[in-house]
């Protein structure tokens, strides 16, 4: 009787093993497929933040150089600090998407804006302050992007409420909103890094987070920031700009390479040229 009731017993632990085994296989199956499709959604997400960074380069050049300075502050900032994994993601496409708002602004106002914020009137103003409104709209078009929508919307909000849209005061700004607001402040200030450090640090409490700005000073140094660059027209070109951008004929051929210092013979050769084949492409050079 002991002999059956082994051999029962051993029958037994060998089907449940055996259910064990598929068991795990497919609990393994499924977190391969899982795995893909998080590497498609990835993939998707990727190529989506792309699209949206050409459109805002093809719209207004420089969009996508400052794009890309705020980025490299974002991405030592959640490096620093050690963000989890989706508070770096949110902070880092942020920063790709802030000002994807303003392809809803004209050009000529951006440029206004960028070069001389006092020269606009009230209703200039209020137009440019919509930015960040349209920007959390356009930011929605994906499931993965909603963290970032309410970073965008607060990154021109001040730490003392008087910011835009929402007057958001302290920490009532999302903390990565924070944190995006004093990199886009660092990355589109016209003024050298030193002294831009200096308004940043005396802004402290003010606009921005004194959290904020240590923990931007703590990180600055491992940014890799890319030079600043600005668009002009012909008419402002002058010896000793360098061009962050070739500049090519209407058929295709290089006039003057990215990386030139402008020299009044290069300058008076593009006015030449313009008058027989107009130059219709942005020209950008370095701040």
């Amino acid at each position: 009787m002991l002999q059956v009731a082994t051999l029962a017993m051993n029958e037994k632990l060998t089907k449940v093993n055996s259910e064990l085994e598929q068991q795990v296989a497919r609990v393994a199956e499924q977190n391969t497929e899982l795995e893909r499709l998080n590497a498609a959604l990835r993939q998707n997400l990727q190529h989506s933040v792309e699209l949206c960074l050409k459109t805002m380069q093809t719209f207004y050049p420089t969009l996508g150089s400052q794009a890309r300075r705020v980025y490299e502050l974002c991405h030592a900032m959640a490096e620093g600090l050690h963000l989890a994994s989706e508070e770096c993601q949110t902070l880092e496409v942020s920063a790709w998407l802030h000002d994807i708002g303003l392809v809803g602004v004209p050009r000529q106002l951006i440029k206004r804006w960028e070069e001389n914020p006092d020269s606009l009137n009230a209703a200039e103003n209020a137009l440019v302050q919509q930015h960040p409104i349209l920007g959390e709209e356009l930011a929605g078009f994906a499931h993965p992007l909603m963290g970032v929508r309410a970073v965008i919307r607060a990154h021109h909000e001040r730490f003392d409420g008087k910011g835009y849209p929402d007057q958001l005061v302290g920490d009532k700004i999302p903390w990565l909103g924070r944190l995006l607001a004093v990199a886009v402040a660092y990355a589109e200030s016209q003024q050298d890094g030193a002294a831009t450090v200096e308004m940043i640090k005396q802004s402290r409490s003010k606009a921005f987070d004194p959290e904020a700005v240590r923990a931007f000073l703590r990180c600055l140094p491992q940014a890799s920031v890319p030079t600043r660059r600005r668009e002009v027209l012909l008419a402002e070109l002058k010896p000793g700009m360098v061009l962050a951008r070739g500049i090519y004929t209407s058929n295709g051929l290089l006039l003057v390479p990215d990386g030139q210092r402008l020299t009044e013979t290069f300058i008076n050769k593009l006015n030449n040229h313009n008058r027989i084949d107009p130059i219709s492409q942005s020209l950008l050079v370095y701040s």
